[in-house]
């Protein structure tokens, strides 16, 4: 990312943790965001850093979502006959926190017609902006794929449909479209292609995480991507020391599968013989609590894994084996409030994130110690095993919902990934382990 680039957002309310002050630690752009509460009006943001892949994925958002406002019978009960069972772009709009001109919360289907047209131009320009303000920091760029596979599923779908007695959700067309663009896109996973792990360290036991994704991989055909290259590995030391200042109790880390392939939920390495799924975890600590000298057994965050279901995470088997690249993320609560010009004219809707509560959140994350991984077959539904079982991931969308009712899930699957929660526009990215 440009460290260069002016911020996105301006502050309500500066919050900085008392050792943010070494300018050489954070991207300038990062430090507006650790501000506890931050708005973002449409004005301040400049197009020319978004991404065109990103822009276009919220255009069609916006027009889906005027295509329901206009269609309400299909929006009551949001359940699809599919093994996704509900609508993420619903999912999305029902989520929204909307105030109107008297201060109460309504939703979007309450908006009259110009409020909405006005509501959509400020959240798809805000929300296309965060999210490219995310994916900045990707150097091969690799990660829009996603964006221009869903468009290629939505577009046109819900702008040529003109009739008002559509007895169909058209995303049941959507989801078919980008379940074959997946599939033409990945290589198939037939016989023959998998490589057992040759171990290493503590990976030489019986059940590993490798094995487990490849049991995954091996009796569901699942696709995956063929990368040359995997994310950098870190010392324990240059690991914290790169993101301690940011470091916060309730707060989480996440890495993305291949570092930044955000196609797959399974990347497999053939030149190291190993799978990336990346990984999320809580933290149990602050970072005034963390000891200068760090070592690998080190443990400041909650997270779950195949051998050790969820536990008091130790830094080197839990990140450092496969995770170099890791991001310091906040849960927000989100509403969007309207902005009127001098003669009381709605003019847009500008977005308040606001941090939530972070003890909670960790609170919430330590009842499930000592809950059992997802089987290899759960793994792909794993929304709907909590909380009986968990991957690391839905363990962590699963404690934020049930602590703060906040949503942290980008909603195309059953399962809950670490990708699908770095795309929430929910979460705000405050720091990072690249150098």
């Amino acid at each position: 990312m440009n460290k260069r680039l002016r911020p996105l957002v301006f502050i309500l309310t500066v919050s900085f943790l008392a050792s943010c002050t070494n300018d050489d630690i954070l991207p300038v752009d990062y430090t507006p965001l650790l501000a506890d509460t931050v708005i973002i009006h449409p004005d301040e943001i400049d197009d020319s850093n978004t991404f065109p892949e990103i822009a276009e994925y919220y255009e069609n958002l916006s027009i889906a979502a005027k295509w329901y406002v206009k269609h309400p019978a299909l929006t009551k009960g949001d359940k699809l006959k599919t093994p996704l069972t509900h609508n993420p772009i619903l999912q999305k709009m029902n989520a929204l926190k909307i105030v109107d001109k008297n201060g109460k919360t309504c939703s979007l289907f309450d908006l009259d017609e110009k409020a909405l047209t006005v509501f959509l131009q400020s959240w798809k320009k805000i929300e296309a902006a965060g999210l490219s303000r995310k994916f900045r920091k990707d150097p091969s760029g690799n990660s829009l794929v996603l964006f221009e596979i869903r468009n290629s599923a939505l577009s046109g779908k819900y702008e040529n449909l003109k009739s008002a007695g559509v007895a169909e959700d058209p995303f049941l067309k959507v989801m078919a479209d980008m379940e074959a663009l997946h599939s033409a896109r990945q290589p198939e996973n037939a016989a023959g292609t998998i490589f057992r792990s040759e171990g290493g360290g503590e990976d030489d036991e019986e059940y590993t995480d490798d094995r487990f994704w490849e049991t995954v991989v091996s009796n569901y055909n699942l696709s995956f991507s063929m990368i040359q290259g995997s994310p950098p590995q870190l010392s324990a030391q240059s690991f914290v020391d790169r993101i301690r200042p940011s470091i916060k109790k309730g707060r989480f880390m996440l890495a993305l599968p291949g570092g930044w392939n955000t196609r797959s939920p399974i990347v497999f390495y053939p030149h190291k013989h190993w799978y990336d799924v990346g990984h999320v975890a809580v933290f149990t600590k602050n970072a005034n609590e963390l000891p200068e000298t760090i070592t690998s057994d080190a443990s400041f965050s909650i997270g779950s894994g195949v051998k050790y279901d969820t536990s008091f995470e130790q830094l080197g088997r839990a990140w450092l084996y496969k995770h170099g690249l890791a991001f310091v993320c906040q849960v927000c609560d989100v509403k969007w409030e309207p902005v009127y010009d001098e003669n009381n004219g709605l003019t847009a809707w500008k977005k308040i994130m606001t941090d939530a509560d972070n003890e909670a959140i960790l609170t919430e994350t330590s009842k499930y110690i000592g809950v059992p991984y997802c089987n290899a077959a759960e793994a792909f539904y794993s929304k709907y095993t909590v909380p009986e079982s968990f991957i690391c991931s839905s363990l962590v969308w699963y404690a934020v919902k049930e602590a703060t009712e906040i949503i942290i899930d980008d909603g195309w699957g059953p399962s809950v990934y670490p990708v699908d929660i770095f795309l929430s526009e929910n979460v705000k990215i405050i720091d990072d382990t690249l150098d």
